[in-house]
């Protein structure tokens, strides 16, 4: 965190990461700058305790900003989410290699960490197991941990997919089937039912 803050001080944060100072700036809530801090802050205590670091988290968190000011832009321009997200990602990821290294062994990891976080609002069995066993599984829910410091909205799948980890493999389909029974499909909430068009009084009678 000291380093972080020493950098902001400097000026120096645009010449390492200049997107990410442009979204912090940007970012009036100061919502994305408590996220990194709340990241950095858990880093610190990780080195403190001689646990591993992992540089991919690392840039994941640095880089966030960056991801999410993007995303938004590209989803402006009328993107559906899931390209929108592997669209965000590459632009970042090569934007940042302009101004410091970011080799493939940080750079892939770092991108799916991120890719992860939109699978977490999903209660559909399949993609459920499937995010449960993909290799970033867990340092990507660690980033939705963290993400809880910029906004309460998480909380709910934070408490999913903590109990998720605990459950066997028939606990949770039960859990999932219960969820599905109660019309809870994405991001724990109840699918709308379309509305059926009212047909005029003319195509009523064919005409």
């Amino acid at each position: 965190v000291a380093s972080f803050e020493g950098l902001e001080r400097h000026g120096l944060l645009p010449a390492l990461f200049p997107e990410s100072a442009a979204a912090l700036k940007s970012n009036r809530s100061g919502a994305l700058r408590r996220f990194v801090v709340e990241g950095l802050r858990s880093t610190d205590e990780r080195v403190a305790n001689d646990e591993p670091v992992s540089p991919a988290f690392l840039f994941a968190l640095l880089l966030w900003p960056a991801f999410c000011r993007t995303l938004i832009a590209l989803q402006r321009q009328g993107l559906a989410p899931e390209e929108a997200q592997r669209r965000a990602a590459d632009r970042v990821t090569l934007h940042q290699l302009t101004t410091i290294a970011l080799p493939r062994r940080f750079s892939l990891p770092m991108q799916e960490i991120w890719l992860l976080q939109s699978r977490f609002g999903s209660r559909q069995r399949k993609r459920v197991f499937r995010t449960l066993t993909h290799p970033r599984f867990r340092a990507a829910f660690d980033f939705l941990v963290l993400r809880q410091a910029a906004s309460s909205e998480h909380a709910a799948d934070i408490a999913f997919w903590r109990e998720a980890q605990q459950q066997s493999g028939r606990e949770l389909e039960s859990a999932l089937d219960s969820l599905h029974a109660e019309g809870v499909t994405e991001e724990g909430a109840a699918p709308r039912r379309r509305r059926r068009r009212r047909r005029s009084s003319s195509a009523a009678a064919g005409e």
